[in-house]
């Protein structure tokens, strides 16, 4: 769904760039916020992830001050990565106020080094970190909301694509993620609709065929 700049989950994201949410909406217009609700299974949040296109990597940024209250305070974390599921950057607490929530900010090294293009954002509770094919913590490990405030980490050595998840979160609820130097991704068909082009394609061609016989 697509308002005034703010992408809105439907239904509920996955949180593996296989099952990601593309936040799709008119090519090229600024997306400016991603709203969302991490829900809750035995009283344990998930993550949402969302597949978007950073056309400035140097004017960035992603954050959830614009946070709308949930569960358990709803301590949040972000964590960015690139088209192939790599890890780029993890914030848990804001770095510059110390809120609990998130704010990946623009202007920073680890990103502005990067090209433009398709990434992931992803969004969980405090306390739920990804984790690569090889079962290894991708970011640095946040102890919890208050010991490591305010980092902005780059992802661990050695890592490689995100598989999964270790550790647990109580936060959750209903979030918005305010963005800059970001941009909408079109709408990607559904299969049956890709389908449906491809008969027609090949009915298509099959008819100009005849018609040329005849």
């Amino acid at each position: 769904m697509v308002r005034a700049g703010t992408y809105t989950e439907s239904g509920d994201a996955g949180d593996l760039t296989t099952t990601a949410q593309v936040a799709s909406g008119t090519p090229f217009a600024n997306l400016d916020h991603i709203n969302g609700t991490l829900t809750f299974t035995n009283g344990l949040s998930e993550g949402d992830m969302f597949e978007i296109y950073i056309n400035n990597t140097s004017t960035f940024s992603a954050t959830t001050n614009f946070f709308l209250p949930g569960s358990n305070n709803f301590d949040s974390q972000l964590f960015l990565f690139n088209a192939a599921g790599m890890g780029v950057e993890a914030n848990d607490d804001d770095p510059t106020t110390g809120s609990p929530q998130s704010t990946l900010p623009s202007g920073n090294a680890i990103l502005s080094s990067l090209p433009a293009g398709v990434y992931y954002l992803l969004i969980t509770g405090s306390g739920r970190y990804p984790t690569d094919t090889l079962n290894q913590l991708m970011f640095a490990n946040f102890t919890d909301g208050h010991t490591d405030p305010r980092g902005v980490y780059g992802a661990n050595s050695g890592t490689v694509a995100i598989n999964g998840y270790t550790g647990y979160s109580n936060a959750g609820g209903n979030y918005s993620i305010a963005l800059t130097g970001a941009e909408f991704l079109p709408a990607v068909p559904e299969a049956s609709i890709v389908g449906c082009l491809a008969v027609g394609l090949v009915l298509l061609v099959v008819f100009q065929r005849r018609t040329k016989r005849s």
